[in-house]
């Protein structure tokens, strides 16, 4: 494995992590949740669950 794959697989380890806390913690449509789901789109360029539904193989 080079490097950069393993930054990759890191990096995509951490968002998956990220997304499932996004998902079963911020249910509600309050400014603090919207801005950690719009957070989390820009950086990914996916919702956390479209995010999920996609990468996460647990899921699958």
């Amino acid at each position: 494995m080079t490097p950069v794959e393993y930054f990759q697989r890191c990096q995509r380890h951490s968002r998956i992590k990220k997304a499932r806390q996004i998902v079963e913690h911020c249910t509600s449509n309050s400014v603090g949740d919207i801005k950690q789901k719009i957070l989390f789109r820009q950086e990914t360029g996916f919702m956390p669950q479209d995010y999920l539904d996609r990468f996460d193989n647990r899921r699958n």
